[in-house]
């Protein structure tokens, strides 16, 4: 687990490589993630990584965030543990990807083991 402080180091360490998903904020400073996520999908090296937008606007609550940003996922804070380890679940064995132009698929990870359940949560 790689923790960035703002877009520009969120770029950097995903395209050090070794990195499964991007659970990207979109208030950062400087570089926010909206630009981030654009410099991922621009670099051949990193356009696979799946990111995952996480947001706090109330803007976003309607879902257009998903709609206009290149995102595989959105998570709206707060957010429930469950609903974290599930969506990052999907991104991960790429159920659930959307195809954009000039990506392909990600296809489905043979034998993925899903993330345990946190204890506690039920199923």
């Amino acid at each position: 687990v790689y923790q960035a402080s703002d877009g520009e180091e969120a770029v950097r360490l995903v395209r050090r490589g070794g990195v499964d998903v991007v659970l990207m904020d979109i208030c950062m400073p400087g570089m926010d993630g909206w630009q981030a996520t654009s410099a991922i999908r621009a670099d051949p090296e990193t356009a696979q990584v799946p990111v995952i937008a996480v947001t706090a606007l109330s803007s976003h609550r309607g879902r257009p965030l998903l709609e206009t940003g290149d995102w595989d996922g959105v998570l709206l804070k707060p957010i429930p543990l469950q609903e974290v380890l599930e969506t990052v679940a999907r991104c991960v064995n790429g159920v659930g990807r959307r195809p954009k132009a000039g990506r392909a698929p990600v296809p489905t990870a043979a034998g993925a083991t899903p993330l345990p359940r946190p204890p506690g949560t039920s199923d």
